[in-house]
């Protein structure tokens, strides 16, 4: 989507949009389906069941040339004809303060903004979903770098893996040396790697 030319916002029949965004790969386009992770709980199932769905019903965006456009327009479930976004559209605006005047308009975010955000969403998601399907393998005592958050770069020893419930995802008990004395901190297994 970094391109500005030629992107468009397509309309899709509703519980379409897999197929269309297929068809449009098909042709030989790379059209963006903006998804979302997420999980369930089935009465029959003990873990929770992870799937994707479009983060916004019935829309995708595509760039593509003008030549392609008949052929899109022409696919069985795009509805209406797809609509070209402007450059504000895709990159969108910074915060700034109106010509002549002291009165500050805030930033506009653009497809661009979009994008990124619904990509962080999903890696999070994906994480919490690899979390909740971890084994330990650690053993007690195990040193254990801790990668991000608070006590990002600080070693510490492996203490247990915690209980959790069928909606929560996996967390460690970790000892980190904090004025000299060991301190329990829980954290996610992503989170921490063998030092």
């Amino acid at each position: 989507m970094t391109r500005l030319t030629n992107t468009y916002a397509i309309n899709v029949t509703s519980g379409q949009e897999f197929r269309v965004r297929d068809e449009l790969i098909e042709m030989g386009l790379k059209p963006w389906l903006p998804m979302q992770l997420t999980m369930k709980n089935v009465p029959e199932r003990k873990d929770p069941v992870w799937y994707e769905r479009p983060y916004v019903r019935k829309l995708m965006f595509c760039t593509f040339p003008a030549v392609n456009f008949r052929d899109v327009l022409g696919l069985k479930h795009v509805i209406g004809q797809p609509v070209r976004l402007c450059k504000i559209d895709v990159l969108g605006l910074p915060a700034r303060t109106i010509k002549g005047t002291n009165v500050r308009a805030d930033a506009v975010l653009g497809l661009n903004d979009f994008k990124e955000a619904v990509e962080r969403e999903y890696a999070a998601a994906a994480s919490r979903r690899d979390d909740a399907n971890w084994v330990c393998d650690y053993e007690p005592g195990q040193a254990l770098l801790i990668l991000e958050g608070a006590f990002e770069g600080f070693t510490s020893i492996f203490d247990e893996p915690i209980k959790r419930s069928k909606k929560d995802s996996a967390k460690l008990r970790v000892l980190v040396d904090i004025f000299g004395r060991q301190t329990p901190v829980q954290v996610a297994p992503s989170q921490v790697a063998v030092a």
